[in-house]
């Protein structure tokens, strides 16, 4: 080996890349998070359970994150957003379709974290910022847009209470999932349930309970007021 080689050498070893990081691994550790919050609750919270649950070395996780209130977050905001609120074209589409993803939601891990999220923010203030900034906040805002593409179609009146409507299908959705936690799987007992259940909201926003499934939604006229005689 000549002196040049020699010289070179460490050079052409600092400029060969390094082993790319592994996109799956990221995935992998965010639902590990949801799972052993789920289970555990914040106070056994740590990157060795999470690292142990997603069954890769721990330095995979610090390589990633600061602080498991990081990890956290950013697993609870990454995972919320596969549950979206989607356009169907009407209202009552949209409720159905939301009201399926309340169930779907409470299926999972999301679900379950923010289940538990809902009580141990009560204790831990970390947590309580979180809970509003990441999970609450957000979604109410999806489920907010229901309402507002709503009233941009002409379905509603703009003067309807958008949030206390949404409150009908999520509450209910909710009480039935925890009650009820076989429905989670069931997919023909959650359908039996959404339709009244939509129905009731449909009504509350002000629509024609008499338009059809498919057909071209009518917003409820208010009664005429009677003439008073003088």
């Amino acid at each position: 080996m000549t002196p040049e080689s020699r010289t070179d050498a460490p050079a052409a070893r600092a400029r060969r890349p390094g082993r790319k990081r592994d996109a799956t691994i990221d995935g992998r550790l965010m639902h590990a998070a949801l799972a052993c919050y789920a289970r555990d609750g914040w106070a056994a919270f740590s990157f060795e359970s999470v690292a142990r649950q997603a069954e890769v070395g721990k330095p995979a996780v610090y390589l990633r994150w600061s602080s498991k209130e990081e990890l956290f977050a950013a697993s609870v905001e990454r995972l919320s957003q596969e549950f979206v609120a989607s356009d169907h074209g009407s209202f009552r589409e949209d409720l159905d379709s939301w009201a399926r993803t309340l169930f779907a939601w409470w299926a999972s891990d999301v679900g379950v974290t923010y289940a538990r999220l809902q009580v141990e923010a009560q204790f831990y203030p970390e947590l309580d910022v979180l809970y509003r900034e990441r999970v609450a906040r957000p979604l109410s805002g999806a489920a907010l847009r229901i309402v507002r593409r709503a009233v941009a179609r002409g379905e509603v009146a703009e003067s309807v209470n958008g949030s206390l409507l949404l409150e009908v299908i999520n509450g209910a959705v909710y009480t039935r999932a925890m009650s009820n936690p076989e429905l989670l799987q069931d997919k023909a007992a959650q359908e039996a349930f959404i339709r009244p259940l939509v129905d009731l909201a449909v009504a509350g926003a002000g629509m024609d309970l008499t338009e059809t499934r498919k057909g071209a939604p009518r917003r409820r006229r208010a009664a005429a007021p009677k003439a008073t005689s003088r």
